[in-house]
């Protein structure tokens, strides 16, 4: 029996909040508002909740209306834009007493900003009353007024220099944030924004002093990041990064361009300009780090893009200078080095595979590739250059085999060849294997020889000498398939310079196209037969896919070439060592399947 009461009673109580939030709703239609500061009945808001389950289970969209949000009705509506126009009015005044000259021009100025101040502070003051639609509002007077303000006073009248308009237009924005962020106004947050990115445009490319506003703008994209990081709004950053970007790229272009900087712009001091673009990069660098690292939050497409875009634009801005005023880029390229490292040095963190952390633990390496690439080939050049990614290759391609990681076998490969080419061996290959005929070919440098070696410590560091590659994916096998092809190339190029040298030193030989196209020839086949036995004896499927590859290019060389050079006697060598290799070859591989 007592279950029956208790059954009837919680009945009684829903139906009370159902009637109680029907009552609500009929008010609100009448037009009759709600006192600002009255307090809500609990039974109202256990109405409002069932209310919205009931539109959930009629597949109703229970999200709210903006009305809703700010806590405000169509009437109320109404009422807050008459109180913002009668701000407004109020600002006028004060505009037109300047105007008649009844208050010096500063002192009017000054009084406008102090007036937007004030109900900046209002909205801090409703806000925390809990009087939301009220806090907005003033929030939305306080921008109408600053910023046009700080816009007029600094492009029409010049009463403001470009540096003290730029500092008030970020602290007015930081002070909107701020007040957004305290009492949770997404709206006067974006009402915030978007005024003070359309203010900071308008007197960027209007009073074309440049960098000043574009610092501004960094601060208003500083500001964003960090609300970002807490995970507040993070669509607001879009607009923000978009603007930054263009107003720095802008900057950069300006400012390296060769005829020097345009008389009609404020002239600007390069390494300015240089820090302006490097804060860009380490700012949007450093927000990410703080969001994927400290808060573990995976890689988002804002991330990705804007991380990029960044460093593209700061890091490749600041070179740009930096070359266009006879610098080096040593210092900048250090930066992007110490960068780098720091990206491979995240990469640890996600290196254990944690769910989630996988496009995290892909971004960073790759950044931290291209940043290390890029910043030690401004640093170096030539032979320290080489041994530079050299050693990079043997550290981040132990590294992979060490954390069993895909991506950083693959960027060791990648450094593999880097070096490769940074010797020169790559080109001098391309001139031995492809190129046209020469009187004898200089020997190669000994620090040739010493990344051939780097490349082969690598390439047994990639392959582990294993004999179950069978169960691995083709895929898995690249790195050491690039780390292979770059070794063969080098080797090859290597080969056929010294052989060709000592050939020109036997007596009756003439050192004509011939005998280069002979040489060629011999080193195909003869790489082709050992690529195959050692693809064989050690179970090696990259070294049998360059084997095939090796007797495809040796066959086509052998019709382009030998039969268009050869003499008789060349011919004759040509074709038996490439008929050794296509008999030995293909049996040494049938046998490794």
């Amino acid at each position: 029996m007592n279950d029956r009461f208790d059954e009837f009673g919680s009945r009684l109580e829903r139906l009370a909040a159902e009637v109680a939030a029907l009552s609500r709703r009929v008010a609100v239609l009448e037009g009759s508002p709600r006192d600002e500061g009255a307090t809500v009945p609990a039974v109202e808001v256990e109405g409002q909740e069932l209310a919205a389950e009931h539109a959930a289970d009629l597949g109703m969209p229970s999200s709210p209306s903006l009305l809703d949000r700010i806590g405000t009705t169509p009437v109320g509506l109404a009422s807050f834009v008459g109180r913002t126009l009668l701000v407004l009015a109020g600002a006028y005044l004060l505009r037109a007493i300047t105007d008649a000259g009844w208050a010096p021009k500063a002192a009017g100025v000054t009084l406008g900003l102090a007036y937007a101040g004030s109900w900046l502070a209002m909205s801090a003051v409703a806000a925390a009353r809990a009087v939301r639609a009220s806090a907005v509002f003033h929030g939305l007077a306080s921008s109408l007024i600053a910023f046009p303000l700080i816009w007029e006073t600094t492009y029409r009248f010049g009463l403001l220099s470009p540096v003290s308009a730029a500092a008030l237009l970020a602290a007015f924005f930081v002070a909107g944030l701020v007040v957004a962020v305290r009492w949770h106004l997404p709206e006067t947050a974006w009402i915030s924004t978007l005024f003070a990115l359309t203010t900071a445009a308008a007197l960027f490319v209007g009073t074309r002093h440049l960098v000043p506003f574009a610092i501004s703008l960094l601060v208003i994209a500083a500001a964003t990041e960090i609300v970002s990081v807490a995970g507040r709004w993070l669509a607001i950053r879009w607009p923000v990064a978009l603007l930054t970007d263009a107003a720095v790229l802008i900057l950069a272009v300006i400012v390296s361009r060769p005829q020097g900087v345009p008389e009609s712009y404020t002239p600007i001091a390069p390494p300015a300009a240089i820090a302006v673009l490097l804060v860009l990069a380490f700012l949007y660098l450093i927000a990410a780090g703080a969001r994927n690292l400290a808060r573990r939050e995976p890689v988002s497409g804002f991330d990705v893009f804007q991380a990029l875009a960044a460093l593209a634009i700061g890091l490749g801005g600041a070179v740009r200078i930096t070359f266009a005023t006879g610098g080096t880029g040593a210092l900048i390229g250090a930066m992007a080095s110490i960068l780098g490292l720091a990206c491979y040095g995240a990469t640890f963190v996600f290196a254990d595979r944690r769910e989630g952390h996988e496009r995290n633990f892909y971004f960073y390496s790759t950044l931290g590739g291209l940043l290390l690439l890029s910043g030690t080939a401004l640093m170096v050049r030539g032979a320290a250059l080489s041994i530079a990614w050299g050693l990079l290759a043997l550290l981040v391609v132990w590294a992979g085999r060490r954390y069993g990681r895909f991506t950083l076998r693959l960027h060791g490969a990648v450094y593999v060849a880097a070096a490769a080419a940074a010797s020169g061996l790559i080109a001098g290959g391309a001139q031995r294997i492809f190129g046209t005929f020469e009187q004898g070919w200089p020997a190669a440098p000994p620090i040739s020889y010493a990344v051939v070696a780097v490349i082969a410590v690598c390439y047994a560091m990639l392959i582990g000498l294993r004999r179950d590659v069978e169960s691995v994916h083709w895929a898995r096998l690249i790195p050491q398939a690039i780390a292979a092809a770059t070794l063969c190339w080098c080797v090859a190029g290597l080969a056929i310079g010294a052989v060709f040298n000592i050939a020109l030193g036997l007596p009756g030989v003439t050192p004509d196209g011939a005998v280069v196209a002979t040489v060629r020839t011999g080193a195909f086949a003869a790489l082709a037969v050992l690529l195959a036995w050692a693809g064989r004896r050690f179970a090696l499927r990259d070294l049998t896919w360059l084997a095939y590859l090796l007797l495809a290019v040796g066959g086509l060389k052998l019709l382009v070439e030998d039969l268009r050079l050869g003499r008789p006697g060349t011919l004759f060598l040509s074709f038996a060592l490439y008929g050794i290799a296509l008999i030995v070859a293909p049996r040494l591989l049938r046998r490794a399947r």
